[in-house]
């Protein structure tokens, strides 16, 4: 009996080593599965990288096929390209389209005012303002203000024939 009570203590003690081993396990496990999702994403971008570059690297055997007359069609650029990064870049026009020379594109990308500009500005207020009288107590201010205007040139000059 004494036998018996001892076999089944360490039947009892093997069951809870065996479940808390199982719970490092269930532990064990989890942590895997994560760190193994890590590392499917980590791959799946770095694969993403690694297909942009051969991407990237097609295109440019392509333009320069294009430059060596090989047989790839010269890129388009129908949405436009701010910048051409060297000469004799490659490039498919289109009906409509227009290039520039540098000097020209230069001036697109800072304009200047010209003195051509600032007189058809002008032109245009003086055009618009043209007739409008601006009143002052029911007269026109220039009317009010000429009297001393002529005064102070007078004053100023020492000319007589200013004063008002």
């Amino acid at each position: 009996m004494d036998k018996l009570f001892e076999l089944s203590a360490e039947l009892t003690l093997d069951a809870a080593a065996f479940l808390h081993g199982l719970a490092q396990a269930e532990q064990a496990a989890r942590a895997a599965t994560v760190t193994l999702a890590r590392l499917q994403s980590t791959a799946a971008s770095s694969w993403s990288a690694v297909a942009a570059s051969i991407q990237s690297a097609t295109d440019r055997m392509k333009e320069f096929l294009a430059l060596q007359g090989g047989s790839a069609p010269a890129p388009g650029y129908a949405t436009g390209i701010d910048y051409v990064p060297y000469n004799g870049f490659p490039a498919r026009l289109h009906e409509g389209e227009a290039v520039l020379t540098a000097l020209e594109a230069a001036q697109w990308r800072n304009p200047q005012p010209s003195a051509a500009d600032a007189a058809s500005i002008a032109q245009a207020v003086a055009g618009a303002l043209f007739g409008m009288t601006v009143q002052m107590d029911g007269q026109t201010v220039g009317q009010l203000v000429t009297p001393t205007v002529s005064r102070e040139i007078a004053r100023q000059t020492g000319a007589m024939k200013y004063a008002y």
